[in-house]
């Protein structure tokens, strides 16, 4: 393990013998610095006293990512340095084996009730959320609706830290739907029906979570981040979470205003049918009971949150032609929590 791999020889042949170089997953080396930081970090682990760090490293990988991939998005995530990417891998690693007292097996296996310690239907019901389906690129679009959102609200049900760590399964579960070649994916988050009450202390403390759960632990995990319905008064609570999140991570978070701002922007990149309603599109969240249509990107039925059925609460991101919709009008539903 952690031998040197002849990846973007590899890409090179490939090219050579007639195939697109635009055709080879976005993932792989791209030039020698790459290369040369690969070797470096590789010779770092080699030498590392923690046997158990390098067989567990990639537990933590998405299905399709292999070791090299693996170690790329830590080492660019910290420029290319081999020194700052071991590092950052190894927290990572030491945080994921007790994170939530569970471990990391453990913790992707369990259920989001497990995670919540509550019925996950009355999350649900505060906090609409699914993935939508796939842009055109093949990345999982996931919709995360904040407008009802409120940690007070969940107090007697949760806590906030289970909260923070519902949001890491569901992110977890985003990484399980990542294919060979999209490693990342888009997240759009809606803020219409936010008030001041979402800006309180509490309701930051909850994004700080979110924030140091996030980038630091799923490197180059995220494509783009579109907050949509921004009002005035998320400006100024926006300009203190951007501070806490890294430039390269900041650069990739978008803030949108209304219908007007946000469609040209998100056409862009998928079939604008695969939104909820709320937003223009097919899809009717009603709390955590979640009603389709046919319409997704990638041509299959859209799939959110749903809990309408007595099916696992862990078939997070399965696709909704597999759900039951025996009568064809269109709101079949399974019990499903998703990002």
């Amino acid at each position: 393990m952690f031998k040197k791999k002849g990846k973007r020889k590899e890409a090179e042949a490939a090219s050579a013998d007639g195939s697109s170089a635009s055709s080879l997953p976005h993932h792989l080396p791209r030039h020698d610095k790459e290369e040369a930081a690969l070797d470096a970090i590789r010779e770092l682990l080699s030498a590392h006293d923690d046997d158990a760090l390098r067989d567990t490293i990639m537990l933590h990988s998405a299905p399709h990512e292999d070791e090299t991939e693996l170690l790329l998005r830590f080492l660019r995530a910290q420029g290319l340095d081999a020194r700052k990417a071991l590092d950052m891998l190894v927290k990572d690693v030491n945080w994921r084996r007790d994170f939530h007292g569970m471990g990391t097996k453990a913790f992707r296996e369990c259920t989001a009730q497990e995670v919540l310690g509550c019925d996950p239907a009355i999350v649900y019901e505060h906090f609409p959320h699914g993935m939508l389906g796939y842009d055109r690129d093949g990345r999982p679009v996931l919709y995360k609706d904040y407008g009802s959102f409120l940690v007070t609200a969940l107090e007697n049900h949760t806590s906030m830290a289970a909260l923070i760590a519902y949001d890491v399964w569901l992110t977890e579960r985003a990484v399980g739907k990542l294919g060979k070649e999209a490693q990342n994916f888009v997240v759009l988050v809606n803020l219409r029906g936010i008030g001041l009450s979402h800006c309180s202390l509490k309701q930051l403390k909850y994004s700080r979570g979110l924030a140091d759960a996030g980038a630091p632990h799923f490197p180059e995990r995220l494509y783009r981040l579109f907050i949509l319905n921004s009002p005035a008064v998320f400006r100024a609570a926006f300009a203190t979470i951007s501070s806490w999140l890294d430039p390269v991570t900041k650069a990739k978070v978008q803030l949108l205003g209304q219908e007007d701002a946000y469609r040209p922007v998100l056409e862009k990149l998928f079939d604008l049918d695969i939104l909820p309603q709320q937003l223009g599109g097919k899809v009717l969240l009603r709390g955590h009971r979640s009603l389709h249509s046919d319409h997704s990107a990638d041509g299959s039925l859209a799939s959110l949150a749903s809990a309408a059925h007595s099916a696992s609460t862990d078939d997070v991101f399965e696709d909704a032609q597999d759900n039951d919709d025996s009568d064809g009008d269109g709101d079949g539903a399974r019990v499903e929590s998703g990002v």
